[in-house]
């Protein structure tokens, strides 16, 4: 008769990992580090860095597309100041436009303009 093995119970790998987690979160809090640890944390920053870095530009388009502003038009660029905010309201108050200004008077008379322009374009689909 060969006598059992004594292996560690389901539950001793997560006392184990609590032990540990303790242990270095009282480490963390009250350690010092070394010379040695700082310029492995500094590597180890650097290569997620440089890695984030490559992931991004995989992302990025080589040509990225650029679209162009809508064109102001003639009667858009005629309105003053009320006649832009009254025609902003109008389209406000219908049920397909919404813009993140709630206070429009932070915005130029140019950035009203270019608001509006880009609200009556047609949109595609």
């Amino acid at each position: 008769m060969q006598p059992k093995q004594d292996k560690p119970g389901p539950g001793a790998v997560a006392v184990l990992d609590a032990v540990i987690a303790l242990v270095a979160e009282d480490e963390a809090e009250d350690g010092t580090s070394t010379p040695d640890q700082a310029r492995w944390a500094r590597g180890v920053a650097q290569a997620v860095a440089i890695r984030v870095a490559e992931l991004r530009r995989q992302l990025t388009p080589v040509r990225p597309v650029i679209k162009r502003a809508a064109p102001v038009g003639s009667q858009i660029r005629a309105l003053d100041r009320v006649g832009l905010l009254t025609r902003l309201e109008a389209l406000r108050q219908g049920e397909q436009v919404r813009y993140a200004h709630q206070d429009l008077t932070g915005l130029s008379d140019d950035d009203l303009r270019r608001m509006l322009a880009i609200l009556e374009t047609p949109t595609e689909g």
